[in-house]
């Protein structure tokens, strides 16, 4: 919240209130004080709100797909009053924490910068390397054991199907012309049957 005053500002509105945050069997409870800040309270008060992370959506997979910003709030089920619910809900989406400057507090600015630097950097690593195996282990099995097919091969059996397809529709054709030749025979008088 000292990162992000509008935050504060908008949490000061709930002052007194109070709400708890579990992951399974795991539970904190805070209460909002007139600042608009967090502070903890005991266990044993019965939360405003309640924000229970949905552990069965918790994966790494959101943290290696660079593409697709994390959304704090699809793995957050939010109850409680209505008001304080929805502000919490929507700081789950639009609060982004900086976490560099959440470590210059405790340890300086430039140890900050290179610890994050260095997450960074391995978050990075991660998402290459699981890439490069992705690939290689796609290559193995499309290349080296057939297991499965390639973009070649897949479009081989497109046209393939394409040209099985036409002629079968050309032989339905063929056949329910027949059908209509004999029908008209078996139609005409004086032909013997």
């Amino acid at each position: 919240m000292r990162q992000q005053p509008w935050a504060a500002e908008r949490l000061a509105r709930h002052a007194g209130k109070t709400l708890r945050i579990s992951l399974g069997a795991l539970a904190i409870t805070l209460t909002i004080d007139s600042g608009g800040y967090l502070e903890q309270s005991d266990l044993a008060v019965v939360p405003d709100v309640v924000l229970d992370i949905i552990t069965e959506k918790l994966s790494l997979s959101p943290l290696l797909d660079s593409d697709r910003p994390i959304d704090i709030a699809e793995y957050v089920h939010i109850t409680g009053q209505a008001a304080l619910a929805q502000v919490i809900s929507d700081l789950a989406r639009d609060l982004r924490p900086d976490p560099e400057d959440a470590l210059a507090h405790w340890i300086g600015d430039v140890p900050a910068r290179r610890v994050t630097q260095g997450i960074e950097s391995f978050v990075q690593g991660t998402r290459s390397l699981a890439m490069r195996m992705a690939q290689n282990v796609a290559e193995y099995l499309t290349e080296e054991t057939d297991a499965l097919v390639g973009r070649p091969g897949m479009t081989a059996y497109t046209q393939q199907l394409a040209r099985a397809t036409a002629r079968v529709e050309a032989l339905a054709s063929v056949q329910a012309r027949l059908a209509t030749r004999l029908s008209a025979v078996a139609r005409q008088p004086g032909k013997a049957r």
